[in-house]
Parts: structure tokens; C-alpha cells; sequence
């Protein structure tokens, strides 16, 4: 039996890399309800934070770290700083896998295994 070659170059074993660290990004649910909520439009961190049921400190947290990885940016308004995703693949993104998760819990009847309906 000969085993298969890695067929993909090192330039795409690069790419899944990077794709891990944003899946990482995105593992947080807060995270995840930030760019949903910035998909409807720009808001401010304590619009934000009203909107989580959350600390501004833990917001601007969670901002910080989206902003580093370029899927938010902040602009400047007088003394508001307002966000806003910089693209919507990331919503989109984050919209299919929801989707996948919906269409198993629709065909299964249930939750995955530890969480309650």
C-alpha cells in the first residue's frame, strides 16, 4: 500500500494556518454576537455593550482582538469611536456554519450532545 502525498504547497498548508486562527477568533460567542450586531451597522463600544448585556471593558476586549485580525475597523467620530466590519465574508461566513448547525438540529430533533434545548 503506498501512502498518498501531501498534494497541497506550502503556500495553502500557510492559508489553513491562518484560517485556524481566525476559526480561533471566532470561537468566542461573544465575538460571534459582536460581528452579527456590526452586520446590521456601525455602533459604538457602549452601544455594543448594551446590546451584549456586557462590561465596555470586556467589549472593547473582544473589539481589540477583531481589530488586530482586520475584521473590524474604527473610525473617529467627535469622541466617539465607531465600528463597523470590514468585510462581509466574515458575516457570511459565520451565517453558513450557522446554518449548518440549524439544518442538523432541524434533521436530529435535538441539540448537540451537553447543551439543552
Amino acid at each position: 500500500m503506498s501512502e498518498k502525498k501531501d498534494k497541497t504547497s506550502k503556500s495553502t498548508r500557510d492559508i489553513f494556518d491562518i484560517h485556524s486562527t481566525y476559526c480561533g477568533l471566532f470561537s468566542n460567542p461573544a465575538r460571534l454576537r459582536i460581528v452579527w450586531i456590526l452586520s446590521e451597522g456601525a455602533k459604538t463600544v457602549g452601544e455594543l455593550a448594551t446590546k451584549l448585556d456586557l462590561p465596555v471593558s470586556t467589549v472593547s476586549g473582544h473589539l481589540r482582538k477583531l481589530r488586530d485580525k482586520g475584521v473590524v475597523e474604527s473610525t473617529r467620530d467627535g469622541s466617539n469611536i465607531i465600528y463597523n466590519t470590514t468585510s462581509d465574508h466574515f458575516v457570511n461566513g459565520c451565517s453558513i456554519i450557522r446554518a449548518g448547525i440549524m439544518e442538523i438540529i432541524e434533521r436530529d430533533g435535538r441539540y448537540f450532545e451537553g447543551m439543552e434545548k
